[in-house]
């Protein structure tokens, strides 16, 4: 009989804790297995060493006048094609009628021209060296057909995870961070010499139930189109932060990256970036993400 009433005991327990659990579980389930908000943290330095001819002007000219070189991503190599492509979404985003022609275009464009392995040369002593050798950038920017190349960099990559709630096992809350460092440099083709250059860094913060994540693109984007904004508009410095909940991330590849910054202020001018420096904003008002 003392076994039966112990044994009943046991079970209750269980069936009290897994009562509590289902409860905890709900509490933080409210919007159906989906982030709770993510946390966009980024920060550019830029710098313009040509005022005239400058890539600045040529973003949206017809012909296209500015091109997107294949990216080097020396610590992901697997990388470069997904940093292509963010720096082409960012391009478009930020710049009304951007004409500037892809790195996917230009590699074919390369390969037509039987300069892929003066490409390779170059791109692997660039990784080495940060130079652009000026004999083959003029061939592979005749090739291009255009006056000034992008070379993007993907630097360093970071993901961090870390448990926050564990139910009965079950790990169903946590944070996850992606923090990427990237550059970006106008070369001109024609004089072999850099006409604008820029770093950035991007954290991507999400407090994440079950199946969301801190997206890699999300966080290459918002760093380029920052880089490119401080291009088009002769910025020296941008800071965007900002928390966006989950009803303004419309997709897990776009960020809130526009010509003017989702949140945060921007410097405008080299001479404002020294008197005014950027300063961190409150989260913004709620609104829809697409530019």
């Amino acid at each position: 009989m003392a076994l039966r009433e112990g044994a009943r005991d046991v079970a209750a327990r269980r069936v009290r804790a897994i009562l509590v659990a289902c409860v905890s579980l709900a509490s933080v389930l409210p919007a159906g297995c989906t982030t709770q908000g993510v946390a966009v943290d980024a920060v550019t330095h830029s710098v313009s060493l040509a005022q005239d001819p400058s890539p600045r002007n040529a973003l949206a000219t017809s012909p296209a006048q500015v091109a997107i070189l294949p990216a080097v991503a020396p610590s992901q190599p697997g990388l470069a094609p997904l940093t292509n492509m963010a720096l082409m979404r960012a391009i478009e985003r930020t710049v009304p009628g951007a004409t500037v022609v892809p790195a996917a275009v230009v590699a074919g464009r390369i390969n037509d021209s039987g300069l892929g392995t003066a490409w390779h040369e170059l791109a692997t002593e660039y990784v080495t060296g940060g130079v652009l050798d000026r004999e083959r950038l003029a061939r592979v920017g005749k090739a291009a057909r255009v006056r000034w190349v992008l070379m993007p960099m993907l630097g360093n990559l970071w993901t961090y995870s870390n448990n926050r709630l564990n139910v009965l096992g079950l790990v169903v809350n946590w944070t996850v961070s992606t923090t990427v460092d990237v550059s970006l440099q106008a070369w001109d083709v024609e004089t072999g010499q850099v006409a604008w250059a820029s770093t950035g860094s991007c954290t991507i913060e999400a407090e994440v139930v079950l199946n969301a994540r801190a997206s890699l693109n999300r966080a290459l984007e918002t760093a380029f189109a920052q880089m490119v904004a401080d291009l088009a508009k002769g910025r020296s410095r941008s800071v965007e932060r900002a928390t966006l909940p989950a009803s303004e991330v419309v997709d897990p590849g776009e960020v809130p990256a526009q010509s003017e910054p989702a949140s945060g202020r921007s410097t405008p001018s080299p001479d404002e970036a020294t008197n005014h420096p950027a300063a961190e904003s409150a989260t913004p008002p709620a609104r829809n993400a697409n530019p």
